[in-house]
């Protein structure tokens, strides 16, 4: 039976995290870090199940975050674990002060709530 693997992503303005993570069970067969974008020391590391820790250097003149996100579709591939993603989800914003974890925005919560106050969408 093939396994459902969920690729999460949180991008922020000089960082990206990753996990590629077992739908069911929530395991992760796939995680690491791009940091230090815009800087010359950016790098993106990662590890996993069977896999030792690595990390590469990024060009320092060249989009940071494209390079890491063109790095983690080459992992994923490398691995053979394309054909069991199933999804890929990406944090949009921080809850600031109403929210303390992951929360599905509903009638329940959503009174008073206004994008801003969740931050910018673009």
């Amino acid at each position: 039976m093939s396994r459902s693997l969920v690729l999460v992503l949180n991008s922020g303005s000089s960082s990206i995290k990753f996990a590629l993570v077992e739908a069911k069970t929530g395991n992760a067969e796939l995680s690491g870090i791009g940091e230090c974008f815009g800087a010359d020391n950016a790098r993106i590391s990662w590890n996993g199940e069977g896999i030792e820790e690595q990390e590469i250097s990024l060009l320092a003149d060249k989009n940071q975050h494209q390079q890491a996100v063109d790095q983690i579709v080459s992992l994923i591939e490398t691995e053979h674990l394309g054909s069991q993603l199933c999804a890929v989800g990406h944090r949009v914003v921080h809850g600031g002060e109403y929210f303390s974890e992951a929360t599905l925005i509903d009638d329940g919560n959503s009174e008073n709530r206004s994008a801003e106050h969740f931050g910018t969408f673009t």
